[in-house]
């Protein structure tokens, strides 16, 4: 019975992030949805580094890099709509 009370409290867990992410659409190859992903995830990281108080700024740039990285990915795989998209969303 413990274990059925982990799993409800693990569907009451709302992800923050959900209300802005992307739309797969059936027209994206699976290339084209992990690009999407990885950017996801990079604004995702960069969000949650910049609410730390003691964020350091040097980490800050490695963490945007990283994230510009992976929209340059998205706009090199004829994604750039979407990832302006998902970056406006999110600012």
């Amino acid at each position: 019975m413990a274990t059925q009370g982990n799993a409800s409290n693990k569907d009451q867990v709302e992800d923050p992030q959900e209300d802005w992410s992307y739309e797969e659409s059936d027209a994206l190859t699976p290339s084209q949805s992990q690009y999407l992903r990885v950017l996801e995830q990079r604004i995702s990281l960069k969000n949650n580094y910049l609410e730390d108080p003691s964020h350091e700024e040097w980490v800050l740039k490695a963490v945007n890099r990283a994230a510009y990285s992976a929209y340059r990915d998205c706009v090199d795989n004829e994604l750039e709509e979407q990832a302006k998209a998902l970056v406006s969303k999110v600012q």
